[in-house]
């Protein structure tokens, strides 16, 4: 074995391709390639790598930077030209040039080897496993016991068996995985929360007791701001749970709200006519919304519409050349927000007010979808390397046929 646990025969391939500490984007326009980073901690870890291979001093800040951008260009060894490009606002390198491949092949591939070095304790998972977080809301929650108040439970808070850390199904791969990981990160989420939370087989109004009174909710968002809000960044996996009184829907939109306020502070937000706040949402939930978070969703939504239309409403003082180019530029801002919620159980689907909440939320343009089949790869993409317990499928038929019958009362 190699030192950090790796096999020397492990195949230098696997770091080239997405995983759990970074992905790769190739560009089918240009010769460029763009690595993004899982979060902040990977990115200034890399940075640390590089800068003993390529002196800090090397790099130029480049001009009008808004995203703390340096850059290095040079030639490798067979004369074709390369240009690195490091953003710590957007946490990513961008390799540029005839030589961006050959440099992701030989330079950047070892460079991934020694970020898993890192990362990963000696006894590596044979698979990924999950995305890694270290801030103090994603760290792993206790082991869950199931409610046992004999209906389907309420979202509010979680069971007293639940804080206890009481958890009645055994899977020793939890315990094994997180044993694996570096102490100083944690699971977005654990195996036991996917199977027990996210992916449990049990049928509606038949078992309420085994089901969880805890909700999961993962969010991004993507903007286009020039100056990021730091504390939450876009384009990141963000867990958030319920609380005693406080739906995990409520605390996205308090955050969301937040995020959305710093940008509109910003001298630049609604320079050169382009909209710069919050455009994309994306949420992966372990229950449907309630009747009352889809009525603030569909609110949130339609407040940050609202700020795209605004600079279309004020009034214009310049002359008639720069009147008519501001009216071409509106006309091609966007009107929308692209909002979307994917789900993995419905929450008290019978109730009327509740299923009355999700039309509305399609009728608001907020795409909705039910985690089954197929569509698990999407949760996948941010929750890597689980399998569905035995049961779940034959419970998902039955969410198909819900979900099927709410999307034709939807266009009543």
């Amino acid at each position: 074995m190699a030192e950090g646990g790796y096999s020397e025969s492990h195949s230098d391939e696997s770091y080239l391709k997405d995983n759990n500490l970074y992905t790769i984007k190739r560009s089918t326009q240009c010769s460029s390639i763009t690595i993004t980073f899982r979060f902040h901690e990977i990115y200034s870890t890399f940075e640390r790598m590089i800068f003993k291979q390529y002196p800090g001093n090397l790099f130029k800040r480049l001009k009008e930077n808004h995203l703390n951008q340096i850059w290095y260009s040079f030639y490798n060894k067979n004369g074709e030209k390369v240009c690195i490009t490091l953003s710590k606002s957007t946490i990513t390198l961008v390799i540029r040039g005839k030589g961006c491949n050959k440099w992701l092949d030989e330079d950047f591939g070892e460079f991934g080897k020694q970020l898993h070095k890192e990362y990963y304790q000696s006894q590596r998972p044979q698979q990924p496993i999950a995305i890694l977080q270290n801030t103090p809301e994603q760290i792993v929650e206790p082991k869950l016991q199931q409610s046992k108040t004999g209906q389907q439970p309420s979202k509010d808070v979680p069971s007293q068996q639940e804080e206890q850390g009481q958890h009645i199904s055994k899977q020793p791969s939890a315990n094994t995985i997180t044993s694996q990981l570096d102490k100083n990160f944690k699971l977005i989420v654990s195996p036991d929360e996917f199977q027990e939370i996210f992916a449990h087989p049990y049928s509606y109004y038949r078992n309420p007791a085994l089901w969880p009174k805890t909700t999961i909710l993962l969010y991004k968002y993507g903007s286009n701001a020039t100056t990021k809000f730091v504390d939450i960044p876009e384009g990141i996996w963000r867990r958030v749970k319920n609380k005693p009184g406080k739906h995990a829907e409520s605390i996205m939109i308090s955050d969301l709200e937040a995020i959305q306020g710093y940008l509109k502070q910003q001298p630049d937000y609604n320079s050169g006519g382009r909209y710069k706040g919050i455009h994309t949402v994306e949420v992966i939930l372990s229950y449907s919304p309630c009747s009352n978070c889809s009525t603030q969703l569909c609110d949130l939504k339609n407040s940050l519409e609202q700020d795209i239309r605004a600079p279309e409403e004020d009034p214009d003082e310049t002359g008639d050349a720069i009147s008519q180019l501001n009216k071409q530029i509106a006309g091609l801002r966007m009107t929308d927000i692209n909002f979307q919620i994917i789900f993995s159980n419905f929450y008290l689907h019978r109730d009327e007010k509740n299923r009355e909440g999700l039309i509305n939320l399609s009728r608001n343009n907020i795409k909705l979808d039910i985690l089954t089949g197929e569509k698990w790869k999407y949760f996948y993409m941010a929750i890597l390397g689980f399998e569905l317990p035995k049961g779940r499928e034959d419970r998902e038929k039955q969410d198909e046929a819900i979900f099927q019958n709410l999307q034709k009362l939807v266009l009543q």
